[in-house]
């Protein structure tokens, strides 16, 4: 199982945001290069970037996070923001490895589909969730959609996988569902990366125990609560 460091950009910081609110905001570092840096030196394979303010709606961190990717010798996703197949493609052409897509994917089921069939294996499907009810831009809103039957519309297609967080717990530090990711893992045989409220040790063998394809780690990384060579050990 992959354990992902995750670098979140929010008004050109680096930063950790409790529940998605960014009224919560703390700031890490000007410098995203150098943090991604510091993840692959210490053994990284993947490293998970986020556009909070593509997300948002209220501005962009492309250049910045474009530039984590030509200088750093490593795997990148990105997500926050990419709501169409010219995001995607742009993306694809800076060098990352693969796009997560979500309120396009959630909202635009037939765009989804023709995406899929485009980007196949290199696009991975966001499903964000409280509880059981599916949440879109940057987690603000609902949509009056259950996550099972989500899954079940589009598990058929040929994207890559999931990247499923809970909501609930994220950024929290206070540990996860597992009951919810558990329910998750039931509904497809795709791929599934798990992000939220990971906090232990304990934590990163319940998802590879649950066989859960990688987990995302960010604030007890940063908050130097939960070691991440000692995670990679564990979950390698």
């Amino acid at each position: 199982m992959d354990v992902i460091p995750s670098i979140d950009m929010y008004r050109g910081w680096v930063v950790k945001l409790t529940g998605g609110l960014r009224s919560t905001a703390w700031r890490i570092s000007r410098d995203p290069v150098s943090v991604a840096e510091g993840w692959l030196a210490r053994g990284a394979r993947w490293i998970h970037m986020v556009d909070l303010d593509a997300a948002f709606g209220t501005g962009r961190n492309t250049a910045a996070l474009a530039r984590v990717v030509r200088r750093c010798d490593g795997r990148f996703e990105v997500s926050g923001g990419i709501r169409s197949s010219a995001k995607a493609r742009a993306w694809l052409r800076r060098g990352v490895d693969r796009v997560i897509v979500g309120t396009r994917a959630v909202k635009d089921p037939a765009w989804l589909r023709e995406a899929s069939r485009e980007f196949r294996s290199r696009l991975w499907v966001a499903v964000d969730s409280q509880g059981d009810r599916v949440v879109v831009h940057g987690w603000t809103r609902g949509v009056g959609l259950r996550l099972s039957e989500y899954v079940r519309q589009v598990d058929r297609w040929p994207f890559g996988g999931y990247l499923y967080t809970d909501v609930r717990v994220e950024g929290r530090r206070r540990g996860f569902d597992r009951k919810a990711v558990r329910a998750m893992l039931g509904l497809t045989d795709k791929p599934v990366l798990y992000s939220g409220g990971v906090t232990s040790l304990d934590d990163i063998r319940a998802l590879k125990r649950m066989g859960a394809t990688g987990a995302i780690v960010g604030a007890s990384f940063y908050r130097g609560t939960l070691s991440f060579e000692q995670a990679l050990k564990v979950a390698t």
